[in-house]
C-alpha cells in the first residue's frame, strides 16, 4: 500500500491565553475551532506532535496540551482521524525525526509520508506567570 504524500501545508493559528486552571475548560473550544478550519481544508488524517517551549524543548505541559488537543480533534465530530500519539513518538524515534521537538517543513513532509497523515498539528507554548499562551 502506498502512503499518501503530504504536498500541502495547512497553517491555522489558534492563540489562547489561559489561566493555569482553565485548561480543561478552554482547550476543547480551541480544538473545536481548529477542527473546523482543518475540515474546511479537506484534511482528515492528522497527527498532533508535542508542543514546545520557545527554545524548542518538549515539556510536560506541552505534552499535556498536545494530548488534550488531539482528544478535542477526535471528538469534534468532523470526521477527523488522529494518529495515536504513542505510535507517533515511536515513528519519530525510529526515523530520528525532531529529536529536539522542532518540526520544520522537511521533517513535517517526511513524518507525513511515514505516518500517512494529511496534516500535522504543532504549537509553541509560553508560560506567562499564572497563564499560558
Amino acid at each position: 500500500m502506498k502512503i499518501p504524500s503530504v504536498t500541502t501545508y495547512f497553517l491555522a493559528s489558534v492563540f489562547v491565553i489561559l489561566p493555569a486552571t482553565a485548561f480543561q475548560k478552554e482547550l476543547p473550544g480551541a480544538a473545536a475551532s481548529l477542527a473546523d478550519e482543518i475540515a474546511t481544508e479537506g484534511k482528515h488524517q492528522l497527527a498532533v506532535v508535542d508542543f514546545t517551549d520557545l527554545q524548542g524543548n518538549v515539556t510536560e505541559l506541552g505534552r499535556f496540551i498536545a494530548e488534550e488537543m488531539a482528544l478535542g480533534l477526535v471528538t469534534s465530530k468532523k470526521q477527523i482521524a488522529v494518529i495515536d500519539r504513542t505510535h507517533l513518538r515511536v515513528l519519530l524515534q525510529e526515523h530520528k525525526l525532531a529529536s529536539t521537538g522542532i518540526i520544520d517543513p522537511t521533517t513535517a513532509r517526511r513524518l507525513g509520508d511515514i505516518a500517512g497523515v494529511d496534516a500535522l498539528v504543532t504549537g509553541t507554548i509560553t508560560p506567562l506567570g499564572d497563564s499560558v499562551r
